[in-house]
């Protein structure tokens, strides 16, 4: 997990698989309002065919907003991709010592990623920059 930017310095934390980006158009004069999850979930699907349950996974792409205080995270993004129960309940935290009157100020971007940098070391996987960044992360 880890704070970064797009090319177009919009900022996101950047989950394994997902993103929680910094909504720019709902922001107001006091900071951010809303975050945007944008990821893909493995959901696993079951038909009935010729008498017999056959299960099969699919990829699907899921995008939604949710406030500064995480509220009202769908169950299959809880229970098909990395923004977890765990990652949440981590995430709240960090995010309630910034959060004021429901905005995240801008001037707080700074220290949240540092503080993110120092709860996360070096050793974990991350993906440095932002391999899929595509105009639609951008446009968001």
């Amino acid at each position: 997990m880890k704070l970064l930017y797009s090319e177009k310095g919009k900022p996101y934390i950047q989950l394994d698989e997902s993103k929680l980006i910094f909504s720019e158009m709902t922001a107001g004069p006091n900071g951010f309002k809303f975050l945007v999850f944008s990821g893909v979930l493995l959901i696993e699907h079951r038909i009935k065919k010729a008498g017999k349950f056959t299960t099969f996974e699919v990829l699907e792409n899921k995008t939604f907003l949710t406030n500064m205080k995480l509220d009202k995270i769908p169950r299959d993004v809880k229970k098909n991709s990395d923004l977890t129960s765990f990652t949440t309940s981590y995430l709240k935290k960090k995010l309630k010592k910034y959060v004021k009157d429901d905005y995240f100020p801008f001037e707080s971007l700074e220290a949240f990623g540092k503080e993110l940098d120092a709860d996360f070391n070096e050793d974990e996987d991350f993906i440095e920059d932002d391999p899929t960044a595509t105009e639609s992360y951008d446009d968001i």
